[in-house]
This record gives C-alpha cells, sequence and structure tokens, in this order.
C-alpha cells in the first residue's frame, strides 16, 4: 500500500467529566494522549479524535479527560462508530471490538504540543460544553448536520454527501447536483466495466434492499460520523466502504473511502474523490501551482452559458488539494488530499500508479433538450483499461472543505491557503496505557 502520510486525527464533543477522581469515582483504566502540531502557524481551537480499546465487559464507557496536571474536565463524546482503517490489507477483516473514538477540542499553537490524562470510571459528573454545537435535520441516510461555518447534507437515497450551504460569508444558499431531480455531488468510489453502466456508491439505494449498504453512525453536539459499507453497482462486486466525520465549528467533512475488488475484473477506470456540481454553481476550477499560489481556470461563463469547456485541466494526483470555486460569488469547496494508496495481492499483477490523474471536466454531451442534466466536476483517475485482479484495494483519506472567497486581489484567497494547510497536515494523536 503506498504511503503519503499516515495520520490519526482528533475531534470533540461535551458530555461527562468527573473533575478529579477520588474515592468515589476510581479508575477502571487510564490512558495519555499526547496531541503534536507540526504546522508553523497557530491552528487555535481544533477537533482531535483519541482512539482507545476498552477493556473487556465495557459496553457503555463513562470517561473523565484532563489537561495533565489539572483537575477540571475537559468536555468530549465517545463515538463508538469509528472511522475505518482504509490502508488494510485484502482479506483481512477489521476488528473494531472495544474501539471507540474519544473526541475532544484542544488549542494548538504553532508546532505545539498538548497532553492530556484519560480515565474510564464507573461515575460522571456532566462537564460544561464550551463549544457551538452541531444541529441537526433527518435521521440516518438522510441526515443533513448544520456546523456553524458550513451546513453538510447527505442524501436520503444513498447516504452520499448531497450538497453544502458556505455560511463563513453570510450565503445561505445550498450547493447542489441537480438532474431533474436532487442528487449527490459526491459519486465515488466508482468502477466502470465494459458493456455495463458506470457504477457509482452514489447508486446505493435505500428503497432496494439489494442496494442498500450497511449503515452506522454516532451524532452528538461536537461530532457526526456515519460509516456506509456494500457493493458498488454493476461493478462485479466490488466491495467499497465511505465514512464521514463532521465537527462543530468547522467548515469541512473528513472523509475516507476504500474499495476492494472480489473478482477479477476488466476495467475501462477506476475512480475515487469525485465532486459534481449543477453547471454554473461553480464557475471556475481552482488548484495550487508548485509555489502554493492558487490557480484557476474557467469552467462556466454566466455570460455565455450555452458554451462547454469540456476538459479543463489534468494535475498529479497527489496535488495538495483542489478544488471548484466561484470567485464573484465568495465561495467554493476543495479535496485536500491526505493519503491514498493502492495495493495487489503479492505476486500477482495490480494496480498501477503511474496512470493516476487528478482532471477539472465541464461536461457537455447532454443533448439540447437536456442540456441542464450537464455538470462541472473535479475527479482522480486511478486506471486505463486493464484487468484488476481479485484482491487489489483502492483507497484515500480526504477533507472536502467548504471556503469563502475574499474580495481583496491579494488576499481573497487566504481563508482556502490557511485552512488547506491545516488539513493538509492533521496533528498526530499518540495514546498511551498507562
Amino acid at each position: 500500500m503506498k504511503n503519503i502520510c499516515i495520520f490519526v486525527v482528533a475531534l470533540g464533543f461535551a458530555c461527562v467529566g468527573c473533575g478529579h477522581l477520588n474515592a468515589n469515582c476510581p479508575a477502571i483504566a487510564s490512558w495519555s494522549i499526547a496531541v503534536t502540531d507540526s504546522v508553523d502557524i497557530d491552528r487555535g481551537r481544533w477537533p482531535i479524535v483519541a482512539r482507545v480499546k476498552l477493556p473487556a465487559g465495557i459496553d457503555d464507557p463513562v470517561f473523565v479527560l484532563r489537561r495533565e496536571g489539572r483537575q477540571e474536565p475537559v468536555a468530549h463524546q465517545v463515538l463508538a462508530v469509528v472511522e475505518p482503517d482504509v490502508a488494510r490489507r485484502a482479506n483481512v477483516v477489521e476488528a473494531n471490538d472495544g474501539l471507540v473514538d474519544v473526541c475532544f477540542f484542544t488549542d494548538l499553537s504553532a508546532c505545539g504540543m498538548r497532553c492530556l490524562d484519560l480515565d474510564l470510571v464507573a461515575k460522571s459528573r456532566q462537564a460544561t460544553l464550551g463549544a457551538p454545537e452541531l444541529q441537526y435535520r433527518g435521521e440516518r441516510f438522510g441526515t443533513t448536520v448544520d456546523a456553524g461555518a458550513a451546513e453538510f447534507a447527505f442524501d436520503s437515497v444513498s447516504g452520499q454527501f448531497m450538497s453544502y450551504v458556505p455560511q463563513q460569508n453570510g450565503r445561505g444558499e445550498e450547493m447542489g447536483f441537480v438532474q431533474d431531480h436532487r442528487r449527490p455531488v459526491h459519486w465515488n468510489p466508482d468502477v466502470w466495466i465494459p458493456s455495463a453502466p458506470w457504477g457509482h456508491v452514489s447508486d446505493w439505494d435505500t428503497s432496494k434492499p439489494e442496494l442498500t449498504p450497511d449503515f452506522s453512525e454516532s451524532r452528538g453536539p461536537l461530532a457526526y460520523r456515519s460509516v456506509r459499507r456494500g457493493v458498488i453497482p454493476d461493478s462485479n462486486e466490488t466491495l467499497a466502504e465511505v465514512s464521514y466525520t463532521v465537527f462543530a465549528g468547522m467548515p469541512f467533512i473528513l472523509e475516507t473511502s476504500r474499495m476492494e475488488f472480489t473478482n477479477d475484473t476488466v476495467i475501462r477506470a477506476v475512480r475515487h474523490n469525485e465532486l459534481v456540481f449543477s453547471r454554473g454553481i461553480h464557475t471556475h476550477g481552482i488548484w495550487p501551482d508548485d509555489t502554493g499560489k492558487p490557480q484557476l481556470g474557467r469552467l462556466f461563463d454566466p455570460e455565455d452559458p450555452k458554451k462547454i469547456y469540456g476538459l479543463m485541466k489534468r494535475l498529479k494526483p497527489d496535488i495538495p488539494w483542489i478544488g471548484l470555486v466561484h470567485p464573484l460569488g465568495g465561495y467554493g469547496i476543495a479535496i485536500v488530499n491526505n493519503w491514498y494508496g493502492s495495493s495487489a495481492p503479492e505476486g500477482s499483477v495490480g494496480p498501477q500508479d503511474e496512470n493516476a490523474v487528478y482532471y477539472l471536466l465541464d461536461y457537455g454531451e447532454h443533448p439540447a433538450e437536456r442540456f441542464h442534466f450537464n455538470f462541472s466536476y473535479v475527479c482522480r483517475t486511478l486506471l486505463p483499461p486493464l484487468t484488476v485482479v481479485k484482491g487489489s484495494i483502492f483507497a484515500e483519506r480526504s477533507a472536502f472543505l467548504a471556503f469563502s472567497v475574499g474580495s481583496d486581489g491579494e488576499a481573497r484567497y487566504d481563508y482556502l491557503l490557511r485552512w488547506t494547510k491545516l488539513l493538509g497536515s492533521l496533528p498526530v494523536v499518540e495514546v498511551m496505557v498507562n
């Protein structure tokens, strides 16, 4: 498996804390947590996720979290649904029994470090939240999460990322994709097999039992997570999983995806990291040059909406970030690339990375009578036509960032550059059993 960056990140939420340990609040187990940041700017208040393995027989854990050397409790949330290990090998079952993610917020200065103590206890009292809270509408597959800085909706049919509302600059419009009806903006992972329709995880369908993936979620005031696992439609039984995590006050979704081929499969394409929007929602593609300066390429002209720009740009697959933007509208969305990788069984001819590429495309193949079906999108394609062997895996970790665009010519993309820097190098979290 090709590694670009391995990390454990953190997050936060309110709930329970004991204040200090005493005879009435004994520790059943304890851990030390070290959070280390390598970014050379102040991160400020940031969500952290620390994964712990519970002792046998603990089904509903109660924790006390404290800053090292202090007695006051730190508000936190327990996520029983853990983020999948997308880099695991084929035919290795993910063992999540007894694992939970303990989520909290902490302040991090440039290249800073925080140490905390975590105790598993029998009794607790409520800790002060001290943070903005997530707001929810809908349930399960069709949940909408208002994080404050942005609102993120998920499709009730497939569970995929459906739309975003960029709220940093006061805008309230929903940015999405419509083809006669609302459709998800996040389509992949996907597989394209000759003589078959293109199969996307966005084709999962809760109205059809055979197309409904397994679903689990955790929700609370500071964090929301969903994980879905199932077979990609029209993919020769290729398995896929997708996870989303949203945090209070944060303008991004942490996302992971993984697909595993269960049969040798002749393919025309394999892709992930695709965000698709109706034409005009965004007018340009955006990406950094070698110096990190944002570059723009036009995908839509409001003065000439019938003009199709086609393939606008190809870029290296490990580019730090790439996105879609409406500069005059003052908003955009970017994919921040944390890690991607592929592997195949030893001794077989498996995935080849040299053909991977990101591209930005204004799609215009729908005829005049269905011109509104056309769309603009960004995607990472991974393979040319070939045979993918059984056991091959393609996986990635990313962040979907909703960002604002300023009016100042020199500083208009400062928000984007700050957040892509922070998301591109997430804090490292070490958990040690005491």
